[in-house]
């Protein structure tokens, strides 16, 4: 076995997937790529990927909430676009309901969505307009318009092979555009706290980079890594309630069950800082 970002063979198994011990997690002594082994086959993924997907994180419930705090990341984001490309045209791939379009659009952005959830395609093009929010996978995705700004947030390690989604999505970039990549670093803080109980170590995704693993994908699909930096979010009580609720975690969910018990509704609602272990990636087509 031989790794997909740098190609080296020394790879090891380096413990069973908490959630379900018939996947191990693998990891590479060169790059530090982490990946799923064997992969979930596509009928398993979708029965992951249901109309529950997107509202099992508390979207359903406590809308308002949750688009508020997610954008409040999402400006952090586009701060960090905007130093390479003003007022573009951006696609957003794994759009979900809309809520980085959203503020995109606001910050002078001419925006597009693509995603594969029909539910979340849908809720998004009641925000936008119907013919700029796509329901189709990568693989299947065609479309003429070319893009100076691509994002995808937490969808990389979802993917079966990443070299080959790197390279598609590069046919939808012009010259000198940026495809900008969010996602769980392996390298982090928290992986190395945290180990197999890590909450990002979960059955769909099927790979965990690191900053020498993303300079090998992009080398390998001639991409220049121009930037890179860890993934600041913000996030509030309530939204942690939920996930704690989907993704259970010993002490911690109980911890965190407990404090949304007992704080009221407008701190639960508050926003605050944190950092997951995650890094921002932006990667530049050549001219």
């Amino acid at each position: 076995m031989n790794c997909i970002a740098c190609a080296s063979n020394k790879v090891d198994p380096l413990f069973s997937l908490k959630e379900n011990s018939a996947y191990t997690v693998y990891g590479c002594h060169d790059c530090w790529l982490e990946f799923l082994y064997p992969q979930p086959d596509l009928k398993t993924l979708d029965m992951i990927y249901n109309g529950d997907y997107y509202w099992s994180r508390g979207i359903k419930d406590n809308y308002e909430n949750v688009k508020r705090m997610k954008q409040a990341t999402f400006s952090w984001i586009i701060d960090k676009i905007k130093k390479y490309k003003k007022e573009w045209k951006l696609l957003d791939i794994w759009c979900a309901t809309g809520f980085f379009m959203d503020i995109a659009e606001k910050k002078w952005f001419d925006v597009y969505g693509v995603d594969i959830s029909k539910e979340a395609v849908k809720k998004a093009q009641s925000l936008f307009w119907e013919h700029k929010v796509f329901n189709s996978s990568i693989d299947d995705f065609n479309i003429k318009d070319k893009f100076d700004v691509i994002i995808m947030t937490d969808l990389l390690e979802h993917v079966f092979d990443p070299s080959k989604t790197l390279h598609q999505v590069k046919s939808f970039l012009n010259p000198g555009g940026i495809l900008v990549v969010l996602s769980p670093d392996a390298g982090s803080f928290s992986r190395k706290l945290m180990k197999k109980y890590r909450m990002q170590f979960k059955l769909e995704h099927l790979y965990y980079f690191t900053d020498k693993s993303i300079l090998s994908l992009s080398q390998n699909n001639w991409y220049n890594l121009i930037y890179n930096c860890v993934w600041i979010k913000k996030i509030n009580f309530a939204y942690l309630f939920w996930q704690s609720k989907v993704y259970k975690l010993p002490i911690i969910s109980y911890l965190i069950k407990f404090i949304n018990f007992i704080l009221p509704k407008s701190l639960k609602n508050h926003n605050f800082t944190m950092k997951f272990g995650e890094k921002l990636w932006i990667l530049q087509k050549p001219f």
